[in-house]
């Protein structure tokens, strides 16, 4: 008897779900799919009845407006175009059917291969960019040594201007000092010069007047040594 509970409740537990899935949240509408059939009448009442509007095809998208509380059977939809009616709710599907989920399918993967052959140009565009860019950092390091080397062989050609400069700045000093030695010797020279000539000249009066007494002198005394004889 239990077991039997239990089977008679699952429809009546099936009947309430999905009765309470397919109400509308918030009393907003919410978006339905045709089911994989071919195509499903839209009417204009909640039964068969009532006139077809027209047939939707498989993959259809609908706005879900309410669904009979009786027994789920009947939906009122609308369509993209605005069209309003009634369908069967075992046609209604809450995700896409599989034609469309197909269809959606090859589209995304249609995208997703625009975006991975973009992606490879774009690899392809940067590894290229990418050896430019070490082809022109190997250039641009070799003009460094380059820059480099001629700037120590200038900083070297200005050290050894400086150093010729104060070298030079040296030589003339010591070539000035020497003029000045130069011309002070020269006057010494000239000096000497003048103090031998006085002096020669002192001694050439100092000889005269020794030759004109010694010229005096000399008879008087021969003079006297024959007056001293003689006696």
């Amino acid at each position: 008897m239990r077991p039997m509970r239990t089977t008679q409740q699952a429809p009546l537990l099936s009947l309430i779900l999905l009765f309470m899935l397919s109400l509308p949240i918030n009393g907003e509408a919410t978006q339905r799919f045709i089911t994989d059939q071919l195509s499903a009448p839209l009417r204009a009442g909640s039964g068969s009845q009532y006139k077809i509007l027209a047939f939707l095809k498989s993959g259809t998208p609908l706005q879900l407006i309410q669904t009979e509380t009786a027994d789920d059977t009947w939906s009122q939809v609308q369509t993209e175009n605005g069209t309003s009616g009634w369908i069967q709710t075992k046609y209604l599907s809450s995700t896409p059917s599989a034609q469309q989920r197909l269809i959606q399918t090859k589209q995304e993967i249609s995208i997703k291969n625009t975006q991975l052959q973009s992606l490879k140009h774009s690899v392809a565009q940067l590894n290229a960019e990418l050896s430019q860019l070490k082809a022109s950092s190997g250039s641009l390091e070799k003009q460094l040594q380059s820059t480099q080397i001629e700037y120590d062989r200038l900083q070297q050609i200005s050290d050894n201007a400086v150093t010729l400069d104060q070298t030079n700045r040296q030589l003339h000093e010591e070539l000035t000092l020497l003029k000045v030695n130069i011309e002070a010797l020269k006057l010494q020279n000239g000096r000497l010069k003048e103090s031998q000539y006085v002096e020669g000249i002192t001694h050439g009066t100092i000889a005269v007047l020794l030759g004109c007494l010694l010229t005096l002198f000399i008879p008087r005394m021969s003079v006297k040594k024959r007056t001293n004889g003689w006696d």
